[in-house]
């Protein structure tokens, strides 16, 4: 039951983890800077809010990587796979939350010649950081009870050698005499009374 239910959730977070991906993850250029600058031939082309394959190169990829173990944990499951997959999750996490603070952009900057410096933006998180956090946050927790006791199968054959049942002596204990014979004349497991005196 246990294995089911952290199944269901790593294919989850793998899901939400892919999503992730194709939304928002920069909103590189704000509307005062927009309105000054959007018509900028330096601006053409770049877009205003980019998912994660527009403004990584390698990260995106590796994100992507992450949500393939995601799902290949959930399939197949091993301790390996779950060890590498924590380590995974975590760095994933660490970035993601990065992105949040200092969210990426596609490095198009504008020079303002009135003033004779790059002008200033400041660029916000996208939809794309948090749900990829809500995602690395299921992740974590389904790798979890992965890894929990009791979450492995059920029916798992346990090694040694079988005990064997005790074997009755039809004789009885010594002195007990021959056990009597029954009704169609087979011996009896149960030894024979002793005789008084």
């Amino acid at each position: 039951m246990r294995r089911t239910r952290s199944a269901r959730l790593l294919a989850f977070a793998a899901a939400l983890l892919m999503l992730s991906l194709f939304l928002p993850w920069s909103h590189q250029f704000s509307r005062a800077f927009l309105a000054r600058w959007g018509t900028a031939s330096v601006l053409a082309g770049v877009p205003r809010d980019p998912s994660a394959w527009q403004v990584y190169a390698v990260a995106d990829v590796l994100l992507a990587l992450v949500a393939a173990g995601l799902l290949a944990l959930a399939l197949t499951g091993g301790r390996s796979l779950r060890n590498v997959l924590a380590v995974s999750l975590a760095l994933a996490t660490a970035f993601t939350v990065r992105a949040i603070v200092h969210p990426p952009t596609n490095g198009a900057v504008v020079f303002d010649p009135s003033t004779g410096a790059w002008a200033r933006d400041a660029p916000r998180p996208g939809a794309g950081e948090w749900v990829a956090l809500a995602a690395l946050a299921a992740g974590a927790a389904g790798v979890a009870l992965c890894g929990a006791p009791g979450s492995r199968r059920r029916g798992a054959v346990r090694r040694g050698k079988p005990r064997s049942a005790p074997m009755l002596d039809p004789s009885g204990p010594p002195g007990a005499g021959p056990a009597p014979p029954t009704a169609d004349g087979r011996l009896s497991s149960r030894p024979a009374p002793r005789a008084p005196g």
